[in-house]
């Protein structure tokens, strides 16, 4: 059984109808990578996995329960945790408050000495900023505590939504290697990012999302030579690709 199974899922914001019928599923320990233009549905997706927005039509299952139309309060504590876009983090706490403040409001707060160690162990960064003020963080460890508050809540699934988005390369490298770590841990993921190429290596499977419907899908190596893949992120064909070699 997939850890968690998504079927015709339809949502949108108003009257308009954002993302098609998408299909997929994630099984344990499985990272699968989103990618798509910007604006085609990605985030809009995420949004109503997570129960931040309502699901239109279609089913979400987690562990083999529906979760479309739950709170999500209710979502996180199961184990589906969201990250979203930018940093979501309380600058006017220290680093360590933020991490408590995620616990607290999942129901956790038993579990923090527990929580706590499995952040430090991968964002040892954090350990050592554990008492300064968030809001003096860099755009890299300001984006390393957004993803220390989704483990440390224990959670079986991560969806992560861009997290490379407005660092600079050097960072997004470091942030990649923590990501790359925490799936050591054992966390399945869902990560959407703007480029594929970031995700080789990363993710098991890609995930094509155009006009808010899975154009293609497959193993990474295969997707990331997909004529149209191709022809979306670097403008040109599988054929013209072969013809340059």
């Amino acid at each position: 059984m997939s850890l968690l199974e998504v079927t015709d899922l339809s949502c949108g914001y108003g009257d308009t109808r954002v993302v098609f019928d998408v299909s997929f599923s994630v099984g344990s320990g499985d990272c699968l990578g989103i990618i798509g233009p910007n604006g085609h549905g990605k985030t809009t997706m995420l949004r109503a996995i997570s129960g931040l927005i309502p699901a239109w039509g279609g089913s979400v299952r987690f562990e083999g329960l529906e979760i479309a139309g739950r709170s999500p309060h209710s979502i996180s504590r199961m184990g589906l945790a969201h990250v979203p876009q930018g940093d979501m983090i309380f600058p006017d706490l220290t680093v360590e408050d933020n991490l408590f403040a995620a616990l607290h409001g999942a129901g956790r707060w038993g579990e923090r000495r527990r929580g706590l160690s499995e952040v430090y162990a991968v964002f040892p960064r954090l350990q050592e900023r554990r008492k300064q003020l968030s809001m003096t963080l860099s755009g890299g460890e300001k984006r390393m505590l957004a993803l220390g508050r989704g483990l440390v809540l224990d959670a079986k699934l991560l969806m992560i939504d861009e997290p490379s988005l407005g660092l600079a390369p050097r960072v997004i490298q470091e942030v990649y290697e923590r990501i790359c770590h925490m799936r050591e841990h054992g966390v399945a993921m869902i990560i959407v990012d703007e480029s594929p190429a970031r995700l080789d290596g990363v993710a098991d499977r890609l995930c094509l999302i155009d006009t808010g419907r899975v154009i293609e899908a497959g193993p990474t190596a295969v997707m990331l030579q997909h004529e149209k893949v191709l022809e979306t992120y670097l403008g040109f064909s599988a054929a013209e690709s072969e013809m340059d070699q």
